[in-house]
């Protein structure tokens, strides 16, 4: 008997409360979603690797959708431990209850704005190949005070942990490349931040506001330039290490620091533009 391939967009009902769809024409992989948009009766999810349709085909369970558990009113743990590669724009946006998330899947990406709003959310657990946070994928998760990330994090990208006020500490991974513009905007309670020697550029604003951070050490990192107002408004920042192969510091980058005191620069020339703390 010929082999039927499946069409995008395909629905295929699975046991309890979810449902699935096929991703792409003629793959047999699918991405997860709740029968019913915003579910008031899921508390908590465990994916499986593999679903059968009625015919007995067989199709691996490889994202979350997008949207997929936006304002679940309920949802309170997420545990991915299975074939899950990817975590779908606003997949648990919104989610007023949700409180413990904890990825051992293979995931690459956790997609823009996958856990906004999440405002109970407290400990985030990434024992995953992950790569890339995208855009606001954490934003707003005030309560936000646990979380682990993998060394192969290369990118933080705009935004995605901006108003968050109950991280305290943050180690950065040693794979991480890049921080997007405004990425800790706002952190209110970061006191330390500990930045690895591969990263090569922090976007403008990325620690703005974040008033109780003290000291920042750049010394042994990549980057040659210090954007606009990255850490503007960091009212009880007292030193600064800067980087050995710094060319420029951009304007504003570190205005209203009233108490900055000590700016060291490792034996080179920077051109510094800063009205307020040059």
């Amino acid at each position: 008997m010929m082999r039927t391939y499946p069409k995008k967009g395909k629905i295929i009902n699975g046991v309890g409360r979810l449902q699935y769809v096929v991703i792409r024409d003629g793959e047999f992989n699918v991405a997860a979603r709740p029968k019913i948009p915003a579910d008031p009766a899921i508390k908590a999810i465990d994916f499986p690797a593999a679903i059968t349709d009625d015919n007995g085909t067989r199709y691996e369970v490889v994202k979350i959708d997008d949207n997929a558990f936006k304002g679940c009113p309920k949802l309170s743990s997420v545990i991915v431990a299975t074939n899950i590669r990817e975590i779908g724009r606003s997949a648990f946006e919104d989610c007023p209850k949700l409180t413990y998330v904890q990825i051992n899947s293979p995931l690459g990406t956790i997609h823009y704005g996958a856990f906004k709003k999440c405002s109970s959310l407290r400990t985030v657990v990434l024992h995953c190949p992950l790569k890339i946070i995208d855009g606001h994928a954490f934003e707003k998760c005030t309560h936000l005070s646990h979380i682990v990330l993998p060394a192969s994090v290369e990118e933080i990208s705009d935004a995605a942990f901006m108003d968050n006020y109950s991280l305290l500490d943050l180690h950065l991974p040693e794979g991480l490349l890049n921080i997007g513009c405004r990425a800790f905007y706002n952190n209110q309670s970061l006191r330390t931040v500990s930045f690895p020697e591969g990263l090569t550029s922090i976007g403008s604003g990325a620690f703005g506001k974040c008033r109780k951070l003290n000291d920042i050490n750049l010394k042994d990192t990549g980057m040659t330039v210090i954007e606009h107002s990255t850490f503007m408004g960091c009212e009880n920042l007292f030193s600064v290490i800067l980087p050995k192969g710094l060319q420029r510091i951009r304007p504003a980058a570190f205005d209203e620091c009233p108490h900055l005191y000590l700016i060291s620069i490792p034996g080179f020339s920077v051109s510094c533009h800063n009205r307020h703390n040059g």
